[in-house]
């Protein structure tokens, strides 16, 4: 039977394979050319990873104080992902601080920048960035047809952030492309496309809520449903 420390070994490996992003913020090599699935595979993937881990710690042993404390942890940080993905919270997550619209961005900041090597990780990941968006719209929009989205003043200015990002000429895209090689500058899909194709689904999402989509049965926890997406929960 595999111990605690096993368990946590195994859930921070898997974690780093469905979460790109994640790796990155933890300092895991191998994965800063990847980003994550945004469609609902990908979040169904995520929490499925949260689920199993839970039942394993539910069936490991835990004989010192120790790893008591460290299944705790775990199990509530876990339990709490899962719970905000079975009432959709985690897939209708959109705002303007901390949601995968930023976490996409985000990441390239912890990357490094210099080499051969660092260079062909961000023109990689930079162009899954467009597929990475359209993904995250699908789920967006199911979630909204469900009848959960976020307030129209949120989806707004989330779309603005988006077109912002991806001008071409001093955006943050653009200058991240300008700073890589030509060679790998062609493998790059032109920036502003992400920022279009978000834009025009996010208001889109707008417009099935003018007034914002009721809101789910964990809503009162939302600050904790947003802090367990974390190296533990990673719906």
């Amino acid at each position: 039977m595999p111990s605690i420390d096993d368990i946590a070994a195994e859930y921070v490996e898997r974690a780093a394979a469905l979460d790109p992003c994640y790796a990155t913020y933890a300092g895991i090599a191998g994965h800063d050319h990847e980003l994550a699935d945004l469609g609902a595979d990908g979040f169904a993937g995520r929490a499925g990873l949260d689920r199993s881990t839970l039942a394993a710690l539910d069936a490991a042993e835990a004989p010192d104080p120790r790893e008591q404390v460290a299944r705790a942890a775990m199990r509530e940080r876990l339990a709490l992902a899962v719970e905000c993905y079975d009432a959709g919270d985690t897939t209708s997550e959109l705002n303007t601080i901390s949601s995968w619209v930023q976490r996409v961005r985000e990441v390239f900041d912890l990357m490094p920048a210099q080499g051969e090597e660092a260079a062909a990780d961000i023109a990689r990941r930079m162009a899954a960035v467009p597929g990475a968006y359209r993904q995250l719209s699908a789920t967006l929009l199911d979630a909204a047809r469900d009848g959960r989205c976020a307030a129209r003043r949120q989806v707004e200015e989330v779309a603005g952030q988006c077109a912002v990002w991806a001008r071409p000429g001093d955006s943050f895209y653009s200058g991240l492309a300008g700073r890589l090689t030509a060679t790998w500058r062609a493998v790059i899909a032109v920036p502003v496309i992400l920022g279009l194709v978000t834009l025009f689904v996010l208001t889109a999402i707008s417009s099935s809520a003018p007034q914002g989509c009721r809101p789910g049965p964990v809503i009162s926890r939302t600050v904790s449903c947003q802090s367990a997406q974390g190296p533990e929960g990673h719906s």
